[in-house]
């Protein structure tokens, strides 16, 4: 078994594989039986609501807040999630008045 976090294969199961596949990364091992659920995790979504029960573990890369629900992790885009909180706010606070067409 690999140490988590490591994504190279073993020397011994490397040397097994044909030279195209010997240095290949991120090779998922899914078996057919498992592809339903890896799907469905894959088509999950958050709702607004949930990033309040969001815990924030960190911040990676000057650019992204780490987060957690539950036993899964997201990354949050700073710059989109500020974006988005502007547009909105102004959305709500902004009336618009209609200017008539010049004839």
């Amino acid at each position: 078994m690999q140490p988590a976090g490591s994504f190279q294969a073993p020397a011994k199961e490397a040397a097994n594989k044909p030279a195209s596949q010997a240095n290949t990364l991120f090779q998922a091992d899914i078996e057919p039986a498992q592809n339903e659920v890896a799907e469905a995790e894959l088509r999950r979504n958050i709702k607004k609501d949930d990033f309040l029960a969001m815990g924030v573990v960190g911040q990676f890369n000057n650019g992204f807040i780490v987060t957690q629900l539950g036993r899964d992790f997201f990354l949050v885009d700073q710059h989109a999630s500020d974006e988005r909180f502007n547009y909105e706010s102004l959305q709500e606070s902004l009336i618009l008045q209609a200017q008539p067409l010049i004839r």
